[in-house]
């Protein structure tokens, strides 16, 4: 049978044990908050440019009629620079943004982990949604 000192030195391991668990949930949580926020800035980025393009497409049509060396500059701009830019930006966004969704599963996923079973679960769970975030992401 254990002593009272061996007892209350064991209790003491595991009450370090606790208090790190929720120091690396708090720092999970900080990071997560971050992140969440980043994301929807890199959305608003990309809808922003969404919104640019109708309007250069929009503004495209309407000059459908021009002609001469006004419209020939204008149209070869929009060709040669603004739509290569244009998706060079929009892919470099969702890229950014899967690259912190994932980021937001991981440090889910980690919390998760602290949870034994009932977490690996929560975790397989959380990656199919991810995977289901960025397939349907516009």
């Amino acid at each position: 049978m254990a002593s009272v000192d061996e007892l209350k030195n064991e209790q003491r391991k595991n009450q370090v044990k606790m208090d790190q668990c929720l120091s690396d949930s708090a720092s999970i949580d900080e990071k997560l908050e971050r992140l969440e926020i980043a994301k929807k800035k890199v959305d608003e980025v990309l809808q922003s440019a969404k919104s640019l393009k109708d309007a250069v497409e929009k503004q495209n049509e309407e000059v459908a009629t021009w002609k001469g060396t006004k419209f020939n500059t204008y149209r070869n701009m929009i060709e040669n620079n603004f739509n290569p830019d244009y998706k060079t930006l929009c892919d470099r966004l969702d890229e950014y943004y899967d690259d912190i969704c994932d980021k937001i599963t991981q440090l889910e996923n980690e919390r998760s982990d602290q949870d034994g079973l009932f977490g690996w679960f929560k975790s397989r769970v959380n990656d199919i949604g991810n995977q289901i975030e960025k397939l349907v992401h516009s």
